[in-house]
């Protein structure tokens, strides 16, 4: 049950209040970063959780492109306060061959209907996800209990980081589903498009362990600005489009801290990250 209040709230007391919420302080400060480097972003809207049936609030969807041509990039935020005395720590192998799909949606002229879209696979090294790279295979948030006259005790738990980040992959089928909208107007020119699910923590709140290939630690955990998980996720969905049944599998999940998606986003690098994310001399050609 609730803890009934008992004082009446005064502008200064929300302020106070608004000034110690850092969930929502951490969604402004993404949303800003965004609007900073003219990006689309759509914060707070709302989607049906296909699992579950319930409509959830999201925190943050960004639109990027068509860059670079005709390549757009989709992404799913949620955003989690956790602090940097229970942070996330991410435990990474070098990523195995089967570990590398990406996946991309194709929208374009159609010879039947008006609109025509596909889905391409990449597993090979034309993929984002190169071969041996560190990935995230477990995590979980990790703390220490200290009592009184007793030996420290570490208490770790996943659930909330993992609500948030399965919340991500659930707002990608929306993303997903509208996609071939980019290709409206184009002048028939077809558009390719990565659909990106992201978690965003503060700084200080993500560290990564690396193990080698024999599951041996090979180096002291780091924090770091941004890691990879896999995740390997296959969503369904109907597009509206005549044979408009899709199957897209989202093999990532890309974890930032608010530092690392800045960098990420900024002007200086997205050129560089298009060309990873996207090889579009490649996917032309498929």
């Amino acid at each position: 049950m609730a803890r009934q209040a008992n004082k009446k709230i005064e502008a200064s007391d929300l302020e106070r209040y608004l000034s110690q919420e850092e969930g929502f302080a951490l969604e402004m400060a993404a949303l800003k970063a965004c609007k900073e480097y003219q990006l689309e972003a759509v914060h707070g809207g709302s989607y049906l959780d296909q699992q579950s049936g319930k409509r959830r609030q999201f925190d943050l969807r960004v639109s990027i492109g068509p860059y670079i041509g005709d390549c757009a990039l989709k992404l799913a935020i949620e955003c989690k306060t956790l602090g940097s005395e229970y942070p996330l720590l991410v435990s990474r192998l070098p990523r195995e061959p089967h570990e590398r799909l990406a996946c991309y949606l194709k929208t374009a002229k159609g010879k039947i209907t008006s609109i025509e879209q596909k889905t391409i696979y990449r597993e090979d090294g034309t993929s984002p996800y190169r071969r041996w790279e560190m990935v995230g295979k477990g995590m979980a948030r990790v703390g220490i209990k200290q009592s009184r006259g007793k030996e420290d005790e570490f208490v770790s738990n996943d659930e909330e980081v993992f609500l948030k980040w399965n919340q991500a992959l659930a707002s990608c089928i929306d993303l997903v589903a509208t996609a071939w909208r980019d290709f409206q107007g184009r002048n028939d020119m077809p558009v390719y498009t990565f659909v990106m699910p992201l978690l965003i923590l503060n700084e200080g709140d993500l560290w990564v362990a690396d193990y080698d290939s024999n599951g041996n630690l090979a180096e002291p955990p780091k924090q770091v600005d941004s890691c990879e998980y896999f995740v390997d996720h296959t969503i369904e969905c109907d597009t509206g489009l005549t044979y408009g049944h899709t199957e897209y599998t989202i093999s990532h999940l890309h974890i930032f801290t608010i530092k690392g998606f800045r960098k990420f986003i900024s002007r200086n690098r997205i050129d560089a990250n298009f060309d990873r994310i996207f090889n579009a001399p490649d996917l032309r050609n498929r």
